[in-house]
């Protein structure tokens, strides 16, 4: 009775893949930091640097691929950093224009979202787009104001900025870098 047992044992560890282990840091607020980037924009053909972004999260998903950190209900976090001075009207084109490609196109909660978001930009200022899973909404914090947007649809739209559909799919992976196991733990 026993052989039976140990040898579906045996088969289950030898055929079951194993979990990759990811050596992930937390904060000291709990959020694991998934990855961060710089987000380029093409000038007369020059790449110039727009802004900093940091991702984190409260949970890592498994397995952590793009759409699993879309779906997740669990407190994220994503952290721009401007790293040049940039006109509001560009900035809240950009936004708008990472929702279109999600086609998320609710003008409405789009212009409640963003609307913290009322001067240019300058190097340095910081904003702050976060997800509470607790009372399911998605916030933009700035230095001028905070908005708040309720339900899971708006930030699943939301994240899907980054880890869906987005102009430079580079900036993703940057966000994601740090869900790649590491070298130890294969």
């Amino acid at each position: 009775m026993l052989r039976p047992l140990f040898l579906i044992g045996i088969a289950f560890l030898i055929l079951v893949p194993r979990a990759e282990a990811l050596t992930l840091p937390k904060s000291t607020d709990g959020f694991y930091r998934t990855g961060n980037g710089i987000r380029y924009k093409k000038v007369l053909l020059i790449d110039v640097q727009v802004y900093h972004a940091t991702h984190e999260m409260k949970m890592i998903p498994n397995p952590p691929t793009r759409r699993n950190i879309i779906l997740a209900d669990v407190d994220k976090r994503t952290t721009i950093t401007m790293l040049r001075d940039v006109d509001i009207e560009d900035i809240l084109e950009g936004i708008r224009a990472g929702y279109a490609m999600n086609d998320y196109t609710d003008e409405a909660v789009l212009q409640k979202f963003l609307a913290p978001l009322t001067e240019d930009l300058a190097e340095g200022e910081t904003f702050r787009i976060s997800y509470d899973a607790e009372t399911q909404t998605t916030s933009l914090l700035t230095r001028r104001g905070k908005s708040v947007i309720p339900g899971k649809e708006f930030m699943h739209a939301t994240w899907a900025t980054w880890f869906q559909n987005h102009e430079r799919p580079e900036l993703t992976d940057e966000l994601m870098k740090n869900l790649i196991p590491s070298e130890g733990a294969r």
